[in-house]
C-alpha cells in the first residue's frame, strides 16, 4: 500500500506543469536603452536583449526581444513581488554585457535601465598593467608564488 501511495505522489508531481512559476504575470515593466559607448560606434538597433527572471535567486525564465532603431526595449507583464529580480543581458560583438540586478520596490511598477556596450577590437594597444603584485607564501617544505595584475583598457572599445 505504501509503495502505491508513493508511486501516485510521484506521478502527480510529474504531471504538474514544469514552468508554472515562469507563466506568472503582473503589472511590472522594465524599460531601457542600449547605448554604444564607442565614439561613432555601430548601431544598437535590432539587437537581441534577454531578460532573465529570478525567483529567490533561482533563474526561472528568460524572454528575448529586439531593440528598436534607437536601442530601446520594453518588457511588460512582470511580477513585482519582492521575491523576483531581473537582469538584462546582451551579447554585442562577441562580448556579454549585463545590467545590475533589478527588483521592484513596494508599490513600484516601472524600472528603467541603461546598458552601455562598446564596439570591439583585437588590438591590445590600449591595454596596460596598472598594478602588479607578487606574493610569496612560505609553506612547509616549499614556497608558493602568486602574481596578481590589474589591467586597464584606455580605449572606448572592448578588447577581445
Amino acid at each position: 500500500m505504501t509503495k502505491r501511495i508513493a508511486l501516485m505522489v510521484i506521478i502527480s508531481i510529474l504531471n504538474l506543469p514544469a514552468f508554472a512559476i515562469a507563466a506568472e504575470t503582473g503589472d511590472g515593466i522594465i524599460e531601457g536603452r542600449i547605448i554604444n559607448g564607442t565614439e561613432g560606434g555601430s548601431s544598437v538597433a535590432n539587437q537581441d536583449i534577454i531578460l532573465k527572471t529570478y525567483l529567490n535567486d533561482d533563474e526561472v525564465n528568460t524572454n528575448t526581444i529586439k531593440t528598436d532603431a534607437d536601442g530601446q526595449f520594453i518588457f511588460g507583464e512582470l511580477p513585482t513581488d519582492s521575491s523576483y529580480s531581473y537582469e538584462i543581458t546582451i551579447t554585442f560583438h562577441e562580448t556579454d554585457y549585463y545590467s545590475r540586478r533589478l527588483s521592484f520596490d513596494a508599490g513600484e511598477i516601472t524600472k528603467s535601465v541603461e546598458v552601455t556596450i562598446y564596439d570591439s577590437t583585437t588590438s591590445d594597444e590600449a591595454i596596460k598593467v596598472a598594478t602588479s603584485h607578487t606574493v610569496i607564501y612560505v609553506e612547509p617544505d616549499s614556497l608558493r608564488v602568486e602574481e596578481y595584475f590589474l589591467f586597464i583598457n584606455d580605449s572606448d572599445r572592448t578588447y577581445i
